[in-house]
């Protein structure tokens, strides 16, 4: 029921019942509108208190969730932040392109071998360590690697980063104190002495463009020896890319 309007009093004269009457119907009313609200506000799972509640227990959990997140402050929204690393996933220069170009040279390799023979690489006992010919490619990748020299003696680095160097040399017949080794740049490595027939040598390293990788072999038999590869390229050099970091 609406309230009802009444007409307001004048000093000295008696208010007439009728007036009375509404000042009691209306409070009347506003008593049944109160009811409900008051039964609501106090009722022990929907009122004051379960909101009260139900507010201490959130206030813990958001401020979990501002500490975990920051004020934002000048760094901007969270979404900006999602948006900012999206940004970069897509660059061309710091993102998934990029280090896909990062790697996908990664396990690139060029092999070339000795194959012995009547004209294969005659290697004195004059007590000099000579440096290796390679003539024959078995794999070739001028992405990472380039042969240069007579015969392919040397192996020229085209692209910069981490390098596996392994190669081995078989002689023709039994020889004495073979020694093996690996060259940067002219400058010895790694190797391996004490072999007689045979000797290998391996070597990882990081290199820039334009170092030059070389192989050479000593040996003190009685006379001069010749590479004998047969038939599974035993004289052979195998230059395998990393990847560009390493040490």
């Amino acid at each position: 029921m609406a309230i009802q309007p009444m007409a307001d009093a004048v000093a000295g004269r008696t208010a007439s019942s009728a007036e009375y009457n509404k000042v009691t119907a209306n409070v009347r009313d506003l008593d049944g509108r109160l009811s409900p609200v008051e039964t609501r506000t106090t009722d022990a799972a929907t009122g004051n208190v379960a909101l009260g509640s139900r507010v201490s227990t959130m206030e813990p959990k958001v401020n979990t969730l501002v500490a975990n997140q920051g004020t934002r402050g000048s760094l901007g929204t969270v979404y900006a932040e999602i948006q900012a690393q999206r940004d970069t996933t897509a660059s061309p220069t710091s993102g998934n392109a990029a280090l896909a170009s990062r790697i996908s040279d990664v396990g690139r390799q060029a092999v070339y071998v000795q194959p012995g023979g009547g004209t294969s690489q005659s290697i004195p006992n004059n007590g000099v360590a000579h440096i290796l010919e390679f003539p024959t490619a078995r794999v070739t990748d001028t992405s990472i690697v380039t042969p240069t020299g007579t015969n392919n003696t040397g192996f020229v680095v085209k692209k910069a980063g981490t390098y596996s160097i392994e190669m081995a040399y078989r002689l023709t017949n039994n020889s004495a104190g073979v020694e093996t080794g690996l060259l940067i740049n002219d400058v010895l490595k790694t190797g391996m002495s004490g072999g007689v027939i045979m000797g290998v040598s391996m070597y990882n390293a990081k290199l820039a463009v334009n170092d030059v990788i070389k192989a050479r072999l000593y040996h003190s038999s009685a006379g001069s020896r010749q590479a004998d590869s047969g038939a599974g390229d035993w004289s052979h050099i195998a230059i395998t890319y990393l990847g560009p970091g390493g040490s």
